[in-house]
């Protein structure tokens, strides 16, 4: 501030030696000392304007001290607890990429024929489900999807033509996925199917969505193996009635063709002596043996099932051709009804656009060879006791649209009963997003 004023001061000094300089030029002496005594007193004042402020700017700079010396030290920022700083925080555009949302719609226009009925049948079904792939974490995913079909536990259709009326929509899938190691998996929910099948074998149906536990296992060699726990019926005061087995076997390449074999054992536990309405009756016996009826209706067996199955794939000139077989036996039923075969045949593949494939399966299934519940619900109406064919044309007309045209020839009440016909036959239009 200093350097300021005496700068100032000496502006002041020139311009007033220029004006004086100038006076000389026009004037006489007398007007000289004037400008002069002028000067002086100028010069007086500014100095003592000079002497006050540097007086002002020491007395503030001993205030300040005296302040910083009775000022309480600053106070350090709060501590942040270690579980809050160590949170990670997740940007929502990172979350958006780890959910995939997907599913797929289905429109079918079915005729069934039963010879035990006066007249056939004609229906138009839908299936709608939806479903969101999540990825936790580098370790664990999931998906949670919902879908028609109520709580039917073999399919997802919803009939057409009931008076308009809303359809219902379930849980179709609820379940996370923890990869324990590059081999080995854990799953837990309401979950895809973790087991091998064998083509389409029609021992299990392909829309059952298993309740439980399963651990998978796959290595580079193509070994696998399946373990799984599965709930029936949970009772409250009563014993429950579980599905407890597993797989093993291998998947892989021998030179062009590619062979997947395997065997399983399937302990329906605690099924025997149990009323088969499982699910508030949402289920019944389906073919299976029962004695009593009514509210009294009991399982005869139980269901310990042995399982073999084998299916390869490999081109002839240019085109896929697959063959599949599938063996199940009960090893609790002792009314010799005990057995269950299916074998298949497919020609093509209709995975592409213009693709198409043609297929058929022969099947026989006696009536306490396989718990009934788990059944395919398509073929001779979804119960055991039958015997039969399956036939399929498949063409991917565009890209995300599977038109098939489904024919299924069948028998039931083959071992027990009045033998019966049942036919039917089915369009489909798949479209997947």
């Amino acid at each position: 501030m200093r350097t300021a004023i005496n700068f100032a001061q000496w502006l002041v000094a020139g311009l007033l030696a220029v004006a004086s300089c100038s006076a000389v030029a026009a004037s006489d002496s007398e007007a000289v000392a004037r400008a002069l005594e002028q000067m002086n007193q100028r010069l007086d004042q500014l100095e003592q304007r000079n002497r006050e402020l540097t007086a002002r700017v020491d007395e503030l700079t001993r205030q300040n001290e005296t302040l910083r010396a009775v000022a309480p030290p600053p106070s350090a920022p709060a501590a942040v607890p270690a579980a809050v700083a160590a949170a990670p925080t997740t940007p929502a555009d990172e979350w958006a990429s780890r959910i995939r949302i997907g599913g797929d719609f289905r429109f079918r226009h079915e005729n069934t024929d039963n010879s035990l009925l006066a007249n056939d049948r004609t229906r138009q079904l839908i299936r709608a489900r939806l479903s969101a792939a999540i990825k936790v974490n580098d370790r664990i995913k999931g998906e949670i999807g919902i879908g028609t079909g109520g709580r039917d536990p073999r399919g997802g259709n919803a009939i057409l033509g009931e008076a308009e009326a809303r359809k219902d929509i379930g849980l179709d899938l609820g379940y996370m996925t923890w990869q324990a190691l590059d081999s080995l998996s854990l799953t837990v929910g309401k979950m895809r199917e973790p087991y091998a099948r064998s083509g389409r074998s029609a021992f299990f149906d392909n829309e059952i969505r298993p309740e439980g536990i399963a651990a998978n296992y796959k290595d580079e060699r193509g070994l696998f193996a399946t373990a799984f726990n599965f709930w029936l019926e949970e009772r409250a005061v009563q014993g429950d009635s579980t599905l407890r087995g597993g797989q093993v076997g291998w998947d892989g390449a021998l030179g062009v063709a590619k062979l997947k074999a395997g065997i399983g054992y399937w302990d329906y536990h605690d099924v025997q002596g149990r009323f088969p309405g499982f699910g508030n009756s949402i289920v019944n016996e389906l073919g299976n043996t029962i004695v009593g009826s009514g509210a009294t209706a009991r399982y005869l067996y139980d269901y310990n099932i042995g399982q073999a199955f084998a299916e390869t794939s490999f081109p002839v000139a240019g085109i896929p051709l697959s063959l599949f077989v599938d063996y199940g036996h009960n090893f609790e039923a002792d009314n010799g009804l005990d057995t269950a075969y299916s074998v298949g045949l497919i020609v093509g593949k209709a995975n592409r656009v213009g693709q198409w494939d043609v297929g058929v399966m022969k099947q026989k299934v006696e009536k306490d060879a396989l718990f009934a519940h788990w059944t395919d619900s398509e073929f001779a109406g979804g119960v055991t006791d039958n015997d039969g064919y399956a036939w399929r044309v498949s063409w991917m007309a565009m890209k995300n649209l599977l038109i098939n045209a489904n024919y299924y020839d069948t028998e039931f009440n083959v071992d027990v009963g009045n033998r019966a016909d049942f036919d039917r036959w089915q369009l489909e239009f798949n479209f997947t997003f």
